[in-house]
């Protein structure tokens, strides 16, 4: 009995494990490096010091696409960003997603790129962050379509109603926060990704670090 107690823990750690990395799937895009891999997803670099970091959030009864974008944007906003353009995006297995384009500047008033791919499905949301100097942006920025197509995209329930949701409408029109806030930051390649959900950007620096997913 004891013995079948512990195969049942160890199988349920497993599980429990390795539901992130079954919620999405996507290899180092060209001239990235995977330099952490986590339970909750993974961070990238490139040689430029660009960042890309994927995370796995659990999704919750009635988040829907246009839900989290709207939250997403309302919430960068507060914090200094400025969203300069929004369009769908599919995944490699045909998931309906979201990508969004933001300006923002750092402590040091550097300009940076910042641009999400937001898919959402019944059991996660996954979220895609590239990040870096705003001279790379013409560089990368045309890269965010390919990502995504290159992203496999898991946890849409039979029947369910979450995946393939509307586009959110009208986030252009959201009007400019009274008061704004610096962006966290932390190493190359990282990015720092609170509980709620809320993405900030990378910066780029040339020391790597786990820091915080």
């Amino acid at each position: 009995m004891a013995h079948r107690t512990r195969w049942a823990i160890a199988l349920a750690s497993l599980l429990l494990g390795a539901s992130a990395c079954n919620a999405y799937r996507l290899e180092p895009p060209t001239g990235f490096a995977e330099v952490n891999h986590h339970d909750t997803g993974a961070r990238m670099k490139a040689g430029d010091n660009v960042g890309l970091n994927v995370t796995v959030f659990e999704n919750v009864r009635g988040g829907t696409l246009e839900f989290w974008s709207t939250d997403l944007v309302r919430k960068l906003a507060a914090r200094g960003y400025t969203l300069l353009h929004h369009e769908p995006v599919r995944s490699d297995n045909g998931k309906s997603g979201t990508r969004f384009d933001f300006a923002y500047k750092n402590r040091e008033d550097e300009e940076k790129f910042y641009s999400v791919l937001l898919f959402v499905t019944d059991k996660h949301r996954v979220v895609v962050e590239v990040a870096g100097n705003e001279a790379l942006a013409t560089q990368y920025r045309p890269r965010l379509a390919s990502i995504a197509g290159d992203l496999k995209v898991r946890g849409c329930k039979p029947g369910g109603d979450l995946c393939n949701g509307e586009q959110a409408k009208g986030l252009l029109a959201a009007p400019p926060p009274a008061k704004t806030e610096k962006p966290e930051e932390t190493a190359a390649g990282d990015t720092v990704v609170p509980p709620s959900g809320e993405p900030t950007a990378p910066v780029d620096t040339a020391t790597d670090s786990k820091g915080s997913p």
